[in-house]
């Protein structure tokens, strides 16, 4: 399934641009990409956005742990901060949410 959704938080350029997708079902074992993105007027970097995984109803882990027990690592470039997904299997499917604290701005993003 396709879900679009609206970043929640602040307003106009304070907010992450989530765009279209926010649920995706890559194949097994598979590598998966995940983009946030900050608008052209925001006052933030993608350095500023941070991401966390929840599998389920287990407590969230957040970006430090996901890049050290290697689930994924972030990148960014100008406008984008990516969580790359190196494998994804049962124990990495959940929600991973990207996160920009000044404005209280998230995007979440389901991987199937």
């Amino acid at each position: 399934a396709v879900v679009s959704t609206q970043s929640t938080g602040g307003t106009g350029g304070e907010n992450i641009d989530c765009g279209d997708i926010q649920s995706i079902q890559p194949f097994a074992n598979q590598q998966a990409s995940l983009k946030c993105t900050v608008p052209d007027d925001a006052n933030f970097a993608p350095s500023d956005i941070t991401w966390t995984f929840q599998a389920g109803d287990a407590t969230p882990v957040e970006q430090e742990q996901i890049i050290n027990s290697e689930i994924g690592v972030v990148t960014f470039d100008n406008t984008t901060s990516i969580l790359t997904i190196k494998s994804v299997t049962a124990d990495t499917v959940g929600t991973y949410t990207c996160h920009e604290a000044t404005h209280n701005s998230s995007c979440p993003f389901v991987v199937l």
